[in-house]
């Protein structure tokens, strides 16, 4: 039997969204998805990041560490912060943001 996971949205989903589209990131939200799926899928500078959102001290999920574990594409990314969006970005440098 499979068990799908009510999806809830962490409560800086919205912010760490809006910080990757301000970044200049598309964005698509998948967090609707259930079944331990990433919550959005960000696209910068043609590659493509599958991203799962937590906040500060969240653990993730057994079905969803499982998944990480097991995907055979790039790494999926937690997100936590602000620095953690320009970090996966590769805008943010030793000495702060990168111009």
């Amino acid at each position: 039997m499979i068990r799908y996971h009510q999806s809830k949205r962490d409560a800086n989903h919205n912010a760490i969204v809006r910080t990757l589209q301000q970044s200049g990131a598309s964005v698509i939200d998948i967090s609707g998805q259930g079944d331990d799926a990433p919550d959005i899928i960000v696209g910068f500078r043609s590659v493509n990041y599958l991203v799962e959102i937590k906040v500060e001290g969240a653990k993730l999920r057994k079905g969803q560490a499982e998944l990480a574990a097991r995907w055979r594409g790039a790494p999926i990314y937690v997100l936590r912060t602000r620095d953690d969006c320009l970090q996966m970005l590769g805008l943010l440098q030793q000495g702060g943001v990168d111009k």
